[in-house]
């Protein structure tokens, strides 16, 4: 559903997928529950607070808590959370009507000053928030309350992916805010979802508790405990062992065993995710760009698919893949070369070799540990040192938002949440973005021209633009593989949808 002008209200087709996160048409209670739902993921989240902290890992907890004005279905089409229509007043302006009678889980109102209050906190200058990667004062003048239940966002200008950028942004409470400071509402926000934050024991569990009074009715598995597991052979025992229901990151390895198993399955489905090598461009020697294509002639990327993946990714060319709008189909990956590697290194004066660092971590991706050591491995074989050391997930998210020396190559990937391409060049390849370690004036200007093109066809040739530029010229990234996402699930899990944006939405799911 893509918002165009007129006063048409935009509505899905079916009522069924409006009520996504949970909402049913007539109450219901938590049914009875023997043990909590386990789940297990790669990392800590930093962040519960939706509205100030992105990233998968943070938002498939906090989004049961603080719930978006908007979101899409296991199919990628937007259907209605807190907002039940919304219309183009003009190109500038968005009306969007809001659910009435809904409460945050204290028993305060949702009204449409939260909303305000919620982009307010964002667009300000001050702001601490992911978010201000594409919803800031250059996109958005203004949130205006019209009436409790009806918001006006007036926008700087035309931009169309707009209501795309708002299916992972959590509703905040400005009384709970208030009350509870930002530090402590970050830890345990105070929202309108299926499920409340009963504890955050750092370095254990985040323990939700159901919503009794939840808008939808109260969600049926009573409590869930979010848990974190970066070694994949350690999520897959505990699966298989019946102590999670729901293991994220299954390793390819490791799918027979679990299909196998008397109370396991496995659910898969193509990624959005996009898997790719940065690289720090503002400083010798991956400032010259002949080494940089050395690396990728250098990188079997296809043998690493079949080899450590079993099948279970994509080769992509650039940033993204074709399920992303602005991919470009004309872009062909690099070939596996070491011998034009080595020419192209030798050219660039390391004929006798080079050395370098590189940054991964564990359990956030498919096989990551051993697609990191075998970049490493290929590298080495063209005569480059590579000096591979794993941190914290959160120490390479530290490294991508703020310049570090220290890198030379991150593991890196992005969910493009939105399928569009603004997600991730906005975010990762602009200047005004997180452009950390390389970015450029002509990329930056298409990047920017197109985030506001109405015109869907012309915005869609500059993105195509951006990245040819992006991977045919510049070349500031290794591109390897758009993954299939793979999960664990303990068969007595009923109603856990897969989704090509990573998102785990439980408030509608049972257990037997």
């Amino acid at each position: 559903m893509t918002p165009s002008l007129g006063h048409r209200w935009k509505r899905p087709a079916a009522l069924a997928l409006a009520l996504i996160f949970g909402a049913l048409l007539l109450p219901q209670t938590a049914a009875t529950q023997s043990r909590p739902l386990v789940v297990i993921q790669g990392a800590e989240p930093e962040s519960l607070d939706a509205s100030m902290q992105t990233g998968m890992l943070n938002l498939n907890v906090s989004l049961h808590a603080m719930e978006p004005l908007v979101t899409f279905d296991e199919k990628m089409r937007l259907v209605p959370v807190l907002a039940t229509a919304w219309r183009w007043l003009d190109p500038s302006t968005m009306e969007l009507k809001l659910r009435p009678g809904v409460k945050f889980s204290d028993g305060t109102p949702f009204r449409a000053s939260d909303v305000k209050f919620t982009f307010d906190r964002i667009i300000d200058r001050r702001s601490t928030s992911e978010f201000r990667r594409y919803i800031n004062e250059r996109v958005i003048r203004e949130a205006r309350v019209v009436d409790d239940t009806t918001v006006q966002l007036r926008l700087t200008g035309p931009r169309p992916v707009l209501v795309r950028n708002l299916v992972q942004l959590g509703m905040a409470s400005e009384a709970a805010v208030a009350r509870l400071g930002a530090q402590r509402y970050h830890r345990a926000p105070v929202g309108t979802g299926p499920y409340k934050i009963k504890e955050w024991t750092a370095g254990v569990r985040v323990v939700l508790e159901a919503n009794e009074t939840y808008w939808g009715g109260a969600p049926k598995i009573r409590e869930i405990h979010w848990r974190w597991i970066k070694e994949d052979s350690t999520r897959v025992a505990e699966l298989l062992a019946g102590r999670a229901d729901l293991i994220t990151a299954l390793p390819p390895d490791s799918v027979k065993a679990v299909e196998q198993g008397r109370d396991t399955r496995v659910e898969s489905t193509p990624s959005l995710r996009s898997v790719f090598i940065a690289m720090n461009t503002k400083k010798a020697p991956l400032n010259d760009v002949r080494v940089r294509r050395a690396f990728n002639y250098a990188v079997n990327a296809d043998a690493m698919i079949t080899r450590l993946l079993s099948g279970w990714a994509d080769r992509i060319p650039s940033v993204f893949g074709p399920l992303v709008f602005g991919y470009n189909p004309r872009l062909k990956p690099f070939q596996y070369d070491p011998e034009r590697a080595k020419t192209l290194l030798a050219e660039a004066g390391h004929g006798r070799g080079l050395s370098v660092s590189f940054f991964a971590y564990k359990g956030r991706l498919l096989k990551d540990k051993e697609i990191s050591e075998s970049i490493a491995a290929y590298l080495m074989r063209v005569g480059v040192k590579v000096s591979l050391q794993f941190v914290e997930f959160l120490t390479v998210m530290g490294f991508v938002r703020k310049y570090s020396d220290e890198v030379d190559l991150l593991l890196f990937s992005n969910a493009n949440n939105n399928a569009d391409a603004s997600y991730n060049l906005e975010l990762n390849f602009w200047s005004k973005g997180r452009g950390t370690y390389w970015s450029n004036p002509q990329v930056d200007d298409l990047i920017e021209t197109a985030g506001h093109e109405a015109d869907e066809g012309k915005r869609e040739r500059m993105y195509q633009e951006a990245l040819r530029l992006l991977t045919e010229v510049h070349v500031p990234v290794i591109p390897l593989f758009q993954q299939r996402d793979l999960y664990g699930v303990n068969k007595r899990l009923q109603g856990f949808k897969v989704s090509p944006d990573e998102s785990i939405k439980l408030g509608q799911a049972t257990v037997r």
